[in-house]
């Protein structure tokens, strides 16, 4: 959530505010971004445990913001 607590997403809302991206140039930027339809679907999900520990539950096709080869 844009206020810093998180929220299951099944439990977002039409209006609620959130952090989304934006491509400025050639960069994605995130920025606040209001939530405007809301629907559900079914698919596998993968758990996705990052560096730093934390889990994300994803489907396969979630597309993750990383640094570009090389910039490590």
């Amino acid at each position: 959530m844009a206020d810093g607590h998180t929220r299951p997403m099944f439990e977002l809302r039409v209006g609620d505010v959130i952090y989304g991206t934006r491509r400025i140039g050639w960069y994605r930027r995130y920025v606040k971004s209001r939530v405007l339809a809301h629907w559900s679907t079914i698919k596998p999900a993968f758990r996705v445990t990052l560096e730093d520990g934390t889990t994300l539950e994803t489907s396969g096709d979630h597309r993750f913001l990383t640094e570009p080869a090389g910039n490590s």
